[in-house]
């Protein structure tokens, strides 16, 4: 074996299989907890909802050690975006609290639209090139970025017109009840509920877990979504009083319970909404 890595000036070090554990879990829990940091920190609902981040740690070379449990997508490619920084960059060059935001699809990312103004002027611009002749990148960049702004503040308006005039429809969470509310716009909010137990029997089902990785799973969902209603909102997790009608689907058969909630809504929608 040679005492060096092959194409790297990188000396081998011989470790014992403990040591490589105990630095192993080490470096993990650094991934994770980096990972948490970027969730927690988040005002997005994609990245609060679906956990669509990475964090990870590499070496000098741009080698992954390891990743946050996060999106598979980006499962390998924070390495291949360190290599491509570092083929622009030399690493004496980059220091403590340096940035790098990149999306160039040779050097490592795996998810190029994210800078939209840039990619879609620049398409624009070939086009236009193309067609009429016309070459002028930074009026069409101008462009494309008040379209996007524009666009940006219609759909935040949008959603309170729409719903407005929308035909009756059915919201699954995303704080909607004190969104609508603020809005003006007239709901009847249910909060379904289960026992414990069996909401674990249903995870183990749906994902086939064990029991415990089940309720591990079904803890750590359920904190996200608290934390991410009370930080949203002003109200408070699950507490009755911001609903119109509290349901636990563990005392009788959904389809009786279906049953149920739609003689609810048939019998006092009219006066309901006419209150709000």
């Amino acid at each position: 074996m040679k005492n060096v890595i092959e194409g790297l000036n990188i000396p081998r070090v011989k470790v014992d299989p403990v040591t490589l554990q105990v630095l192993g879990g080490s470096f993990k829990m650094i991934a994770q907890e980096m990972g948490m940091v970027l969730y927690r920190m988040s005002y997005s609902s994609i990245i609060r909802e679906s956990e669509d981040i990475g964090a990870g740690i590499v070496d000098t070379v741009g080698r992954q050690l390891c990743e946050s449990e996060s999106t598979p997508m980006h499962v390998g490619s924070i390495g291949g975006n360190v290599k491509g920084i570092l083929t622009r960059w030399k690493l004496e060059d980059i220091h403590e609290g340096d940035i790098f935001i990149h999306n160039h699809p040779f050097h490592g990312t795996s998810h190029s639209p994210d800078i939209n103004t840039y990619i879609g002027s620049t398409a624009i611009n070939y086009f236009t090139l193309a067609l009429f002749g016309i070459d002028n990148w930074f009026l069409w960049f101008i462009i494309f970025a008040i379209v996007q702004i524009g666009n940006t503040m219609l759909g935040l308006k949008g959603i309170d017109k729409f719903a407005s005039f929308a035909a009756p429809c059915i919201i699954v969470g995303r704080c909607s009840n004190y969104v609508l509310e603020n809005a003006k716009i007239p709901t009847i909010d249910v909060f379904v509920a289960a026992n414990l137990e069996d909401r674990i029997k249903n995870i183990m089902k749906r994902k086939h877990l064990s029991h415990e990785k089940a309720k591990n799973h079904l803890i750590k969902k359920e904190k996200c979504r608290e934390s991410y209603f009370n930080y949203y909102t002003s109200y408070e997790w699950g507490k009755p009083q911001y609903y119109d009608l509290c349901v636990n689907t563990s005392s009788m058969d959904l389809d009786d319970l279906v049953d149920h909630v739609e003689s609810y809504i048939n019998t006092n929608i009219s006066n309901h909404i006419g209150k709000k």
